[in-house]
């Protein structure tokens, strides 16, 4: 069996398993087919598949589609070169109970990051503590309940990647950008190319080294600047900055090494330029960051807190 072939039986095994509905199944069906894009390329021609079978056999079908999809994609017919062991497990599931949405989500925990590869070549960073919904039967189609996620999308004018942030929605126009939903509201960064942010409402179109800022609340849109390379620069290690407010320093500082960091109210109104270091030890990333700040570094019962050198003086 070549490895084009192993994917494939391993990918028709995924659509009988995931015909229960098993949610630990689903867990697991995600994080194989974070493995390669090969493993999503090959479940998306397996369903292709079942529904040319479906349809050979008359039996009724309803095919979701993409929202701001034009139209179906044409069927490939895929059944008779499956093979006779692969035709009768597909024969076994169709007409089968199949999950009534393709949705599923993923998360990470305090400092884990975690990439997913879509099938169409995008890839998505997640960083610590964040959660994303994603839908097989909508992949140009993302929901990011929260925390932080790095995008970098392949572009198709046909049909445009969207994600939504609560009832807000980015939408790319060829581009790799960070998104942030939390507390404080919504928050886009533009590293690539261009999104618009809300095309149905304020529609504002964010290029290369803009950012975005919308408060929860009632508070207005914020447009600011950026250096394109500090943004999404957590993904390979880095936190840059330039004269931006402590206290989003400790925020992503927290988010991404998964440690809670408070800033003092003394010091919050300080702003910080340069960029801090990610490590494997935790500790020493927090006291080597507060070096950077000109603060120390004191620990709590639930963490860290910035505070001025002076009152560890005392």
């Amino acid at each position: 069996m070549t490895a084009e072939e192993s994917i494939r039986a391993q990918a028709i095994a995924w659509r009988v398993r995931l015909a229960d509905g098993d949610a630990a199944a689903w867990e697991s069906f995600v994080a194989w087919l974070e493995l390669s894009p090969d493993h999503a390329h090959a479940y998306d021609l397996v369903a292709l598949g079942e529904g040319d079978a479906v349809r050979a056999l008359a039996v009724p079908a309803t095919v979701p589609v993409a929202a701001n999809d034009e139209g179906p994609r044409p069927a490939r017919r895929l059944w008779m070169g499956i093979g006779g062991a692969a035709a009768a497990v597909m024969l076994a599931i169709v007409g089968a109970p199949m999950l009534q949405s393709g949705a599923y989500a993923v998360e990470t925990g305090p400092g884990e990051q975690r990439q997913i590869a879509l099938a169409d070549g995008t890839r998505i960073t997640l960083n610590g503590g964040t959660r994303i919904e994603l839908d097989r039967s909508r992949p140009r189609l993302a929901r990011l309940d929260s925390g932080e996620a790095h995008f970098a999308v392949v572009h198709d004018a046909g049909s445009p990647f969207r994600v939504k942030l609560g009832d807000a929605v980015v939408q790319d126009v060829g581009t790799t950008f960070d998104l942030v939903r939390d507390d404080a509201g919504n928050r886009v960064e533009v590293a690539e190319g261009a999104v618009r942010y809300n095309p149905d409402r304020e529609n504002v179109s964010l290029t290369a080294g803009q950012t975005l800022v919308d408060p929860a609340g009632d508070d207005p849109l914020r447009v600011g600047q950026r250096r394109p390379s500090a943004i999404g620069s957590w993904t390979s290690g880095r936190l840059s900055y330039d004269q931006e407010p402590l206290e989003r320093v400790a925020a992503e500082l927290s988010r991404t090494i998964g440690v809670s960091i408070a800033v003092a109210p003394e010091v919050a109104a300080r702003s910080f330029s340069g960029t801090i270091r990610i490590g494997h030890d935790r500790a020493r990333v927090v006291e080597r960051a507060a070096a950077l700040l000109g603060l120390a570094a004191r620990r709590t019962a639930t963490g860290w807190i910035f505070e001025s050198r002076l009152r560890e003086t005392r």
